[in-house]
């Protein structure tokens, strides 16, 4: 019997946050993990004067449907391994959306990588991984961004 059936994996579609797929591979082959599922959480889009509900609607949805698209391609890396892989697109804070899905999901281990940021721009931005560590049910494994 595995530790791990689930591990999730948030993505924002840069080569910082693919740092973590090769070890997200090893681990879900290595312990024979029943699912991955990669993660997109999507910034809400504001509401503004300029922007109708009917465009605000449709700019979501081509905005979903670039996450998916993309989710769906990072997940055909995983398909010689024979790892189930599921996607999955929420919207809203990136930490929150991440620490809602492990909690709605049951999510064993979360596998994520950090842009490695120090100092005040820590500070000012915040470290989505940082938040994600501290206020998880599940355990986190946080990969340092690898030299690109």
């Amino acid at each position: 019997m595995s530790l791990y059936k689930k591990i999730l994996t948030p993505l924002d579609g840069s080569e910082f946050a693919e740092c973590s797929l090769k070890h997200v591979q090893e681990i879900a082959v290595g312990c024979h993990v029943s699912e991955v599922i990669l993660l997109m959480v999507l910034d809400p889009i504001r509401q503004t004067p300029e922007l109708s509900d009917e465009d605000r609607h449709k700019v979501e949805q081509k905005v979903e449907a670039q996450a998916v698209n993309y989710l769906n391609k990072v997940a055909g890396n995983f398909k010689d391994e024979g790892i189930a892989i599921r996607i999955a697109v929420t919207r809203g804070a990136a930490a929150d959306g991440i620490i809602d899905y492990v909690s709605d999901h049951s999510v064993d281990l979360v596998i994520m990588s950090t842009r490695g940021r120090t100092g005040i721009s820590r500070w000012a931005l915040g470290s989505v991984a940082e938040k994600v560590l501290r206020r998880s049910i599940a355990p986190v494994l946080i990969i340092s961004p690898i030299t690109l």
